[in-house]
């Protein structure tokens, strides 16, 4: 089950996630075999920084709100519900999950990072204030989080 932990728009959709994928196995993470360093993480503020600066170069980037929530099938993942003011329609502009580690956006709909010129800007900065090794950024960077389209089609 997916938890939205500030908006009360956002538990509709939640829900919905969550009748979605009821009947879906857990995908097992790769993750959970790479070792990484708790203290050298981002914080949730920072993950916000970062998939604020998808909407940097959008006309509506005033208009989005992001909503943090929990995907219960990527726990290490900070997860964020964009949204935007759409009366008659839907408010949902995407869900995206941010690597702690490395600063990666997911949208885990299309199951593709996100980058872009500014995001990139963002990452290599707070890359810099971790100090990750080389060698723990390549382990991170290969976390993929759970992906909508890793769903067997039933």
């Amino acid at each position: 089950m997916i938890l939205a932990t500030r908006s009360f728009r956002s538990l509709g959709m939640a829900m919905l996630l969550s009748v979605v994928c009821a009947g879906c196995a857990a995908v097992e993470m790769s993750s959970t075999k790479v070792e990484l360093n708790q203290e050298n993480k981002i914080t949730v503020d920072e993950a916000r920084v970062i998939v604020q600066a998808i909407f940097k170069s959008d006309e509506l980037q005033h208009e989005i709100t992001l909503e943090e929530y929990q995907n219960e099938h990527s726990p290490e993942f900070y997860g964020f519900e964009a949204l935007r003011s759409n009366p008659g329609g839907s408010a949902n502009v995407g869900f995206y999950l941010v690597n702690p580690w490395t600063g990666d956006i997911w949208d885990i709909w299309s199951c593709k990072l996100v980058e872009n010129p500014i995001i990139k800007k963002i990452q290599n900065k707070i890359r810099q204030h971790l100090k990750l090794s080389g060698t723990a950024y390549n382990k991170a960077h290969t976390l993929k989080p759970f992906c909508y389209e890793d769903v067997p089609s039933h």
